[in-house]
């Protein structure tokens, strides 16, 4: 039995990058290996039924799926007894794939190892910017993130999105030697794959990603804005949920979304909408300066559609070239020119038909590279106890 930690997405369900991972991870999760969703309440842990998973996958596919679907304590009265400690040790791990800023939660972990069960915890990291890059992130809420920073460092299991995540967390943040760690990238196909095929008619740009300042959503509207009356055609479509931009970007926002007929901003996209919105684009524009991996790139490719992206994002560097135009810094005037380049039909044509010699990561591996990574740790744990013995 492998208990896998859902407690940020049952008490916030927000359709984040990272709830979304949850979802994908669930609907391929193909193992013999039973595995048992549980909670974090009040100091206790509880088993979430097993009809909560399929409204879970659901709750990012269908736009009309009401949170109160995922009511904590519909939950908890139902299941009333939590899981005990024992219950814990007779499981093969506990997994968590969140990243979370609850004090109370992490103490249940600290609990946890304190109750010898240090060896059953394997956590997912999604990477160090707030510490790496902290001009980048408000005060409070690196401070906010610093007990499960604590944590992390306490824990001998721990699996990266990327190799530049990992060389952050062990070389830069934690100074050790990385142990027992392993880098398994995300899937590029939660959309699907889709052959590409160019199609002319199309003049749209699209920039998917949360409204945050390390996103550099202001040079892409800057690119588009200069472009923007020489080619009256192009439409630019932001899709993204708001989370933190300076009152003069957002204010600019609002004034393009009233102003430019040719501009459009979603901010709670579900999947469907995310879908038909990538395939009806000419390019996806995914400028930030700073990720743990940068998965809409990927996922933009992997439906056949180019991207400009920045050449230092964790995922691209995984990848070859082909259907990508990198650009060495993410500002206005490469922008500029990358979209330029992108509305040559010819040269935009051969980027997109290129995109088929890629060969991009699955989701259909993630669950069974991370199984695989829990079941090596644990041979080492049973060598090494062989050893001491």
């Amino acid at each position: 039995m492998i208990y896998l930690d859902l407690t940020e997405f049952l008490h916030r369900p927000l359709r984040t990058g990272i709830q979304r991972v949850n979802s994908a991870f669930l609907q391929n999760w193909q193992m013999q290996e039973p595995l048992q969703l549980f909670l974090i309440h009040r100091g206790q842990a509880y088993a979430v039924p097993g009809e909560f998973r399929s409204y879970i996958v659901q709750f990012f596919s269908d736009d009309k799926c009401g949170v109160e679907r995922f009511s904590v304590t519909q939950i908890v009265e139902k299941i009333k007894v939590p899981i005990s400690l024992e219950e814990f040790r007779q499981a093969k791990a506990i997994l968590n794939l969140e990243l979370f800023g609850d004090q109370g939660r992490v103490q249940y972990y600290e609990n946890l190892i304190e109750n010898g069960l240090k060896s059953k915890i394997f956590f997912l990291v999604y990477d160090m910017l707030p510490w790496v890059h902290p001009s980048w992130f408000e005060t409070n809420s690196v401070l906010g993130m610093m007990d499960y920073l604590h944590l992390l460092r306490n824990l001998d299991h721990l699996a990266f999105i990327s190799e530049q995540s990992r060389q952050d967390c062990f070389y830069r943040v934690f100074r050790r030697i990385p142990n027992n760690s392993a880098v398994i990238p995300l899937g590029s196909d939660c959309f699907g794959k889709v052959a590409p095929k160019f199609d002319p008619k199309k003049k749209k740009f699209i920039m998917v990603g949360t409204l945050e300042p390390r996103k550099n959503i202001e040079a892409a509207l800057d690119a588009f804005t200069e472009i923007l009356p020489d080619h009256p055609e192009v439409e630019f479509q932001l899709i993204g949920r708001f989370c933190q931009l300076s009152t003069e970007t957002k204010s600019r926002l609002d004034s393009l979304v009233k102003n430019c007929s040719q501009f459009t901003w979603d901010d709670h996209p579900d999947d469907q909408m995310l879908y038909q919105s990538m395939l009806s684009a000419r390019a996806m524009i995914y400028p930030s300066w700073c990720e743990g991996f940068g998965l809409p790139p990927m996922e933009s490719l992997a439906l056949g559609i180019p991207v400009i992206v920045g050449e230092h994002i964790p995922s691209i560097q995984m990848i070859d070239s082909f259907g990508q135009i990198r650009v060495k810094t993410p500002d206005p005037h490469s922008i500029k020119q990358a979209m330029l380049q992108m509305l040559d039909d010819d040269f935009a044509k051969n980027k997109t038909m290129e995109i088929k010699k890629l060969k991009l990561p699955l989701w259909q591996d993630v669950p069974r590279k991370l199984l695989d990574w829990i079941q090596q740790c644990q041979l080492k744990v049973r060598d090494f106890s062989r050893i001491a013995a």
